[in-house]
């Protein structure tokens, strides 16, 4: 494990189960400002006021108006995770008669509903952190790829995303998560794969993970340009970025994560996201089996 990687006990059943690491002031997403108890209503109202561009003389007001931000829907999140966070702590105390399947189950079911319950609030916390700093980009270019790794798009990045030549998009995300019809993608020429994947503590199954990585390269050896994201481009788009570096760009899953850092710095994996990159990269390194690739 790197020393600068989030950890989390996955039998402790807290709030920070649905973030996928440690609160801290500087979450990138805002998942992690749910814990207190303030009002939510002022989180919408400041992103639909959200200035166009961010001035230097606002330096202090930005930072004050990001933080607000971060601690406005705090009230819908505390409260929306109560009760699934609480079932899950009672199938946990009863899992010796449980079985893990059931156990996992639940766990499962409990991150998604709280997943389901932050998208909105945590969208609204990127969109403002993107408004009032310079350095937080919707998305980053992979050097060395044709890859852009980012956050969800909107209907009107379509058209800005295929002028930077965009040619296939991959999906991370689940239903609620999207907001770009299909048909959009087809309108500008784009292909759309979509790999339904539960947000803050899953990774995408090593069979996506494959197909993804395939997906991304034949793209890139057509010549076009493959955007990937999930909700905040950190996590689960990162996940397969990395493999995607082990599979075709010859990295070690140590490199492919100091690679994909350089270039978007809020990149920041669950353990099971990390552990997937760590298998993905040990199944392309050992000795293929006979008639394998």
């Amino acid at each position: 494990m790197r020393s600068d990687e989030h950890t989390v006990d996955p039998a402790e059943v807290e709030l920070k189960l649905f973030s996928g690491h440690v609160f801290d002031d500087d979450d990138d997403d805002g998942s992690a400002m749910f814990t207190d108890e303030e009002a939510s209503a002022a989180a919408y109202k400041l992103v639909a006021g959200r200035p166009a561009r961010r001035k230097a003389s606002g330096e202090s007001s930005s930072a004050m108006a990001l933080h607000a931000v971060k601690r406005a829907a705090v009230g819908v999140g505390a409260r929306a995770l109560f009760y699934p966070t609480l079932a899950c702590k009672l199938v946990a105390r009863g899992k010796a008669s449980s079985s893990a399947t059931t156990l996992d189950a639940a766990k499962h079911a409990a991150v998604g509903v709280g997943a389901r319950a932050l998208f909105y609030p945590t969208l609204a916390y990127s969109m403002a952190r993107n408004q009032l700093s310079s350095d937080y980009h919707w998305w980053d270019a992979v050097d060395g790829t044709h890859v852009l790794l980012g956050a969800v798009p909107f209907p009107s990045d379509v058209p800005r995303l295929h002028a930077l030549g965009v040619t296939a998009v991959v999906t991370l995300t689940e239903p609620y998560e999207r907001l770009v019809p299909t048909s959009l993608y087809k309108q500008h020429e784009m292909e759309n794969l979509v790999l339904p994947t539960t947000d803050y503590l899953y990774a995408p199954s090593q069979d996506d993970l494959r197909r993804a990585t395939a997906f991304i390269h034949g793209k890139e050896a057509g010549g076009g340009l493959t955007y990937v994201h999930c909700k905040a481009g950190r996590a689960r788009s990162a996940t397969l970025v990395m493999c995607y570096l082990v599979r075709y760009k010859g990295m070690t899953a140590v490199e492919a994560y100091d690679k994909v850092r350089s270039c978007r710095p809020r990149v920041s994996l669950a353990p099971a996201q990390w552990q997937a990159v760590r298998d993905f990269d040990d199944f392309y390194r050992r000795p293929p089996a006979a008639g394998s690739e």
